[in-house]
């Protein structure tokens, strides 16, 4: 009987000793696995920092191709406000007149100097104000009549060209200055 009970003992071991060898197989197998997850993460990591980087040293000239793209906007919407200031229907929707490249741009202001992310920050809130005041505009029945100005200047033009002084400081603190283009 001891003989039977030692040969179910040791065939309990081989087994107990198969099982634990597959376990640990299976463990390194998965441990090889992440450890190939985590260098593949890693690599990306570098890639993405690198790229990273290289973005930091455009930010000046994504920072001064949005300007121009804000003042050209402004340029338009202040001659169409005044051609429309008479014949309101004439007056299109304003819904891109704040370019949107000049809202991304604000996080690489920032990177340049707060001045010049302030600058610009207000210029889109003064362009936001000219579009409400030109979709009023473009409701308004009566032309200039109901419009108020200030010192003969509708408000809208008046938002937009406080908008477009915004910028142009923007631009000036903007590495490169206002005339440098890559």
């Amino acid at each position: 009987m001891s003989i039977f009970l030692t040969a179910v003992l040791v065939v309990t071991t081989i087994l107990y000793l198969q099982t634990t060898n597959r376990i640990l197989e299976e463990s390194r197998k998965s441990r090889e696995a992440a450890e190939k997850q985590a260098r593949a993460a890693q690599e990306n990591l570098t890639l993405l920092k690198q790229e990273y980087e290289s973005r930091l040293g455009e930010g000046p000239q994504i920072v001064r191709h949005a300007i121009k793209a804000g003042l050209e906007s402004i340029s338009a919407w202040i001659g169409q406000t005044l051609l429309g200031i008479h014949r309101p229907e004439r007056v299109a929707a304003p819904a891109d007149l704040v370019p949107d490249e000049l809202t991304a741009a604000m996080e690489h202001a920032r990177r340049i100097s707060s001045e010049c992310a302030d600058q610009i920050s207000s210029a889109i809130g003064q362009m936001r104000i000219a579009k409400t005041h030109i979709q009023t505009l473009r409701q308004s029945v009566h032309g200039p009549r109901g419009i108020p100005t200030q010192g003969g200047t509708p408000p809208p033009v008046a938002m937009l060209e406080r908008a477009r002084e915004h910028l142009q400081n923007a631009l000036k603190a903007v590495p490169g200055g206002p005339t440098k283009e890559r």
